[in-house]
């Protein structure tokens, strides 16, 4: 594939994944704190199987890109940040959130919902901040 390709496919999955990060944050993880405990489970177990969906090919596709850029002739400032944030954010993921999403599953806590939200900020900065690095791969390529 063309480096533009790359660029574009990397542009385009952090764009979608910065879209929904931010749905998530201010819209979905809020609702699990004011859902009848008696809706929870089965809402969350749809949610957390939905959003899989959605986000997991999007997520390697953007660890991809990451990879094939960090390997490129562009700035190699900007590639290490690239490739550093999806490591960031595939850490946040596995280590913090889906850890609270699995106490979760179990059933209804509003510290744990609470822990989710608060944390959930940490995800939702790293992947602005990838949207604003990749915007800078956007502007050095044109």
């Amino acid at each position: 594939m063309y480096l533009n390709t790359w660029i574009v496919l990397q542009a385009l999955s952090t764009t979608w994944m910065t879209a929904i990060i931010w749905i998530v944050q201010l819209l979905i993880y809020p609702t699990f704190l004011k859902m009848h405990k008696s809706e929870f489970a089965d809402f969350h177990n749809q949610h957390s199987q939905r959003i899989t969906w959605l986000v997991g090919p999007v997520m390697i596709l953007e660890l991809a890109c990451s990879v094939v850029l960090l390997r490129s002739e562009l700035s190699l400032s900007l590639a290490i940040a690239n490739f550093i944030t999806v490591l960031a954010v595939f850490a946040l993921t596995f280590f913090v959130s889906v850890p609270i999403h699995n106490q979760l599953g179990l059933g209804f806590s509003t510290a744990a919902a609470q822990q989710l939200v608060r944390t959930n900020w940490w995800r939702t900065f790293v992947w602005t901040l990838r949207f604003v690095g990749v915007l800078s791969f956007l502007i050095i390529k044109s």
